[in-house]
């Protein structure tokens, strides 16, 4: 009878071992890192820091905030001009939007939305992404015959009622592209500076998955919904292709009642496949490494597709 228990229980103990790497994989998707050498593109440390020192430089000259807004919105206008369609919409309670689109219509498209936060100190975070994508667009030619087209989207903060703020542009952008997003297509959200991805998907769930949670010291991390657990990790891999070694993510089980409005809730809603990214890549990167590796690593998804 004795050895009857501990035979039951030993393989109630497997079975349970097995269940729990089933859904640890479920959740991260791991993948194994790419090993083949990736060709950079031939960008200049110093271009890359003279745009952050000027971004960085507008909360010095300018103390208002909303003549910090327009001087930011201002100098990426500047720097974006010239590498494709640039649009400058103008939203209610200070919000701006610049939009920016390289590349041919007929293409694939690689939505991508970020939030930019006009705090009181400059958020360097998000000055460090302005940047990376700044050199982004330069690199891109509208007629360069890429994979797929770039759909930039960057959202201008107050940071009063940014709340709000975050949730009526989500819930603009998503309306916006939702009866012209096809099936190739892929949607990134970047929100530099934000607790993630708390702050973007308002859900108790994430302390159940706290120990999943992809650490600061990884390249990038990746938020997903469990629906799109194999594009994630799809995007995984192409990252590991382009050059990105160490990429973790966390799918999440989107399936409740009751969750609270949020920015990823309102594309997850839509069924747009929002994948929100963390590139902690760019990080205390004062030799730029980081940051070249990861704009030629966006540059080869566009040229080659995901």
């Amino acid at each position: 009878m004795v050895r009857w228990a501990l035979s039951r229980i030993s393989d109630l103990l497997l079975a349970l071992l097995l269940a729990a790497l089933v859904l640890w994989f479920l959740l991260t998707q791991p993948v194994f890192p790419h090993a083949g050498k990736v060709q950079l593109l031939p960008l200049k440390p110093e271009t890359l820091a003279a745009d952050l020192k000027q971004l960085t430089s507008i909360h010095d000259n300018d103390p208002d905030d909303q003549v910090r807004l327009k001087a930011i919105l201002d100098y990426l206008y500047l720097a974006l001009s010239g590498t494709g369609v640039v649009d400058v919409v103008g939203r209610g309670n200070g919000q701006k939007l610049l939009t920016v689109k390289v590349g041919k219509d007929s293409s694939r498209k690689l939505f991508m939305v970020f939030h930019y936060v006009v705090t009181e100190t400059p958020m360097l975070e998000a000055a460090e992404l302005a940047s990376t994508l700044i050199a982004l667009c330069r690199s891109l030619t509208a007629d360069s015959g890429a994979e797929m087209q770039l759909n930039l989207s960057i959202f201008i903060h107050p940071y009063q009622g940014l709340s709000a703020g975050l949730l009526n542009a989500s819930l603009y952008h998503a309306e916006s592209i939702q009866g012209r997003f096809g099936e190739g297509d892929w949607l990134l959200v970047f929100a530099p500076g934000f607790r993630l991805p708390d702050a973007l998907y308002a859900s108790e769930q994430w302390r159940y998955f706290s120990l999943l949670l992809p650490r600061s010291s990884d390249e990038l991390a990746l938020f997903g919904r469990m629906t799109d657990a194999l594009r994630l990790r799809q995007l995984k891999v192409a990252f590991g292709k382009a050059g990105i070694r160490d990429t973790e993510s966390l799918n999440v089980p989107t399936s409740f009642g009751g969750m609270p409005e949020s920015a990823l809730k309102v594309y997850w809603d839509r069924q747009l496949p929002a994948i929100l990214a963390r590139p902690d890549i760019l990080i205390k990167d004062k030799n730029f490494d980081g940051h070249i590796r990861f704009v030629s690593a966006l540059y080869l998804l566009l040229d080659k597709g995901i």
